[in-house]
């Protein structure tokens, strides 16, 4: 156990002084009813200690959590095309809602690394830039929104190409540092262009996967404000299909793997590949992973409260 204070613990302790000369002052007061004021006593001590445990904040290992890792870039290139929005998965769930919870997936497992996010629909956007803040990261998936009517275009696979090699050739700059990449998609093409070659990132590139969203069979779609997408030509709804082809061939130019994503399938495999090469590395350290349990102790003091009340309401005081 290991205690990380939120409040410096010299003014800790001098609250604490202050509350035990309240306490002394309340015993001397009603010493004639002493055991009735000894009961009410006990539970504001009682409260008040679990409070300076709080302002400690105690933290206990976590085994089940370790941060390795420190010597990985983990890289998120994320389409954002309205397709990404078909309402192909479980359930009519949503692919983008796939996405985000897979992404928190893998961000839990390489706790400890560095992440970066680019999302891409008519143009590529850095979003972040590699960082240990996964809150950061968090909140940018969050903020990733459909397109609206008059902004959805085609999609094009090779926009982010630029912002890739960006972050990419930053991060494998640095010495003894492993760079991965995620690759996220339905691999869609639909802007009439030629499919562009991923091929001149893969010496950035020390793993990752291409994951693949959709299916076959395919999904509807609507934009931000809620109406439907049509085909011009047939004037019925939109399907959006994944391409697999284009999505592999990603994979083949990255040197990395594709994974279609489903219900049952993740990049756990991916990750754990990851980790065991970072664990090989000269530079690898484990980092231990603490976890809060003031909690336990805000739910000992809301047991205080309510027995107090309860036992001032059946003495008719309130």
């Amino acid at each position: 156990m290991i205690i990380q204070p939120m409040i410096n613990p010299v003014i800790l302790a001098m609250a604490a002084a202050v509350f035990a000369f309240i306490i002394w002052k309340l015993i001397r007061q009603y010493r004639d009813h002493l055991r009735t004021s000894l009961m009410h006593m006990a539970a504001l001590v009682l409260i008040c200690v679990m409070l300076g445990v709080i302002g400690l904040r105690p933290m206990i290992y976590d085994n089940d959590r370790k941060a390795i890792a420190k010597n990985i870039d983990v890289l998120f290139v994320v389409d954002t095309t309205l397709s990404m929005w078909a309402n192909d998965g479980k359930d009519q769930a949503q692919r983008m809602d796939a996405v985000q919870e897979d992404v928190g997936r893998i961000m839990e497992e390489m706790a400890g690394a560095s992440f970066g996010l680019i999302r891409f629909d008519n143009q590529s956007q850095i979003l972040s830039p590699f960082t240990t803040d996964t809150r950061n990261v968090r909140d940018a998936l969050k903020i990733m929104l459909r397109p609206a009517s008059g902004y959805a275009r085609g999609s094009t696979m090779g926009l982010p190409l630029e912002d890739m090699e960006l972050l990419l050739e930053s991060s494998s700059s640095k010495k003894d540092r492993l760079t991965v990449v995620f690759f996220i998609s339905d691999g869609e093409e639909t802007a009439g262009t030629e499919p562009a070659s991923f091929a001149s990132l893969h010496t950035y590139i020390d793993s990752g996967a291409v994951l693949g969203y959709g299916t076959e069979t395919g999904g509807t779609m609507s934009y931000r404000g809620g109406a439907s997408v049509y085909d011009p030509d047939t004037k019925e709804a939109a399907v959006s299909r994944i391409d697999e082809d284009n999505l592999k061939q990603i994979a083949a130019d990255l040197g990395v793997d594709y994974i279609h994503m489903g219900e049952k399938v993740g990049p756990d495999h991916i990750v754990k590949s990851v980790l065991r090469s970072c664990s090989r590395s000269e530079d690898a350290k484990n980092y231990d992973i603490y976890q809060d349990i003031y909690y336990i102790f805000a739910g000992m003091i809301l047991i205080c409260i309510i027995v107090e009340v309860i036992d001032q309401r059946r003495r008719g005081s309130l």
